[in-house]
């Protein structure tokens, strides 16, 4: 969304190295768990794991430079606008999930930061986009939006159920409707993904559409 603000041409292989950046961190975050939650080279961890670590890392770090360098070269001057955004943007993403493969829990502040741009992302298309009175849907989610309060004490109710369960889940039988409750929130956080890859296609004409006036400036 950022580098679509440049309005600049970039190489093909571009995006392959952004994705293949977040790919790299995943490898690195599993090899990071099966060590134990804790960087291999800060622990006593097998000589296998260690050179997994470093392996990935590099990689990382080589499509991570890779994909800056793309951006850098892609602007037609110092001063194009949007640039410095996706930079940065990129840039944190990166040390974010970065700073979990060296202790696992550190997830949470990428976690954070995740939601705080989501929902930075998301209120335009929330707050501004057009709805369809003729849609059912849609007057549904207009009574919503124009009750924020409402929609922000369902979200926390459903925040604070999830959070007791996995404070109190023991995998005993007493813990099992908590059980059935976290894995129905994991079918729908893979939900969450799938519908995800699909409504910021830019690409599909419908979306790109809809979106215009929200987050890029309509044609004159």
């Amino acid at each position: 969304m950022f580098k679509g603000r440049t309005k600049a041409q970039f190489p093909t292989w571009a995006k392959r190295t952004e994705n293949g950046t977040g790919l790299a961190l995943v490898a690195t975050l599993m090899v990071t768990h099966a060590a134990g939650g804790v960087c291999p080279l800060l622990t006593d961890s097998t000589p296998e794991l260690r050179i997994a670590w470093i392996g990935c890392a590099s990689l990382v770090l080589a499509l991570y430079v890779t994909s800056m360098a793309a951006l850098f070269v892609s602007r037609p001057s110092p001063d194009t606008p949007g640039f410095r955004a996706a930079m940065l943007y990129f840039t944190l993403q990166t040390f974010g999930t970065a700073a979990a493969t060296m202790y696992l829990p550190l997830y949470l502040a990428a976690l954070a930061m995740h939601y705080v741009e989501y929902h930075v992302l998301m209120i335009p298309r929330i707050a501004k986009q057009e709805l369809d009175s003729t849609s059912r849907i849609d007057r549904g989610y207009g009574w919503l939006r124009a009750r924020p309060v409402c929609f922000l004490l369902v979200v926390l109710g459903l925040s604070a159920v999830v959070t007791a369960g996995m404070g109190s889940m023991d995998f005993e039988p007493s813990g099992a409707p908590w059980a059935v409750l976290l894995t129905a929130f994991d079918a729908l956080v893979a939900i969450h993904y799938f519908l995800e890859m699909q409504i910021w296609k830019f690409s599909d004409p419908h979306f790109r559409k809809s979106l215009a006036g929200v987050y890029f400036a309509k044609r004159a």
